[in-house]
């Protein structure tokens, strides 16, 4: 239920969305561009070791068994007692296990064969990130 109910929260905070104690916001377009950037990231270059579809599937029982622990340790620490929609969680704590679905679309065929991929890549982060400095600069000017 917590999953279907906030899972727009958990991708927008995830990816960044807002900065802080959740004050700061930054806007829809960056946070598109680093979910699209994230996701392209294992085609960038070609790789010459593919996972095995047993690794994959350790991976993804990992990633999932993380889900469940961080939704678990909230749900004791922060929820009332029988609510349906855990309280307290946030995107950023499952940062640390982002890297495992993307291991797992890795494959030694297809990637990106674009001139200047990677300096495309780095101009569009470094767009993001001067938007998201121009965000933090309004927020305090505000104030």
């Amino acid at each position: 239920m917590t999953l279907y109910e906030r899972i727009n929260f958990y991708i927008k905070t995830f990816l960044g969305e807002n900065l802080g104690a959740l004050n700061i916001t930054v806007r829809e377009v960056d946070i598109w561009i680093i979910g699209i950037l994230i996701l392209f990231a294992p085609f960038l270059e070609k790789n010459e070791k593919m996972l095995n579809k047993k690794e994959k599937l350790l991976l993804i029982c990992i990633n999932i068994c993380v889900i469940i622990l961080v939704l678990t340790g909230l749900y004791m620490g922060w929820t009332p007692v029988g609510a349906d929609i855990i309280e307290g969680v946030q995107g950023r704590y499952f940062i640390p296990v982002l890297i495992l679905p993307l291991l797992c679309l890795i494959n030694t065929k297809k990637f990106l064969e674009c001139k200047n991929t990677k300096l495309i890549y780095v101009i569009l982060t470094i767009m993001v990130n001067i938007s998201a400095i121009q965000s933090v600069i309004n927020y305090f000017l505000k104030i």
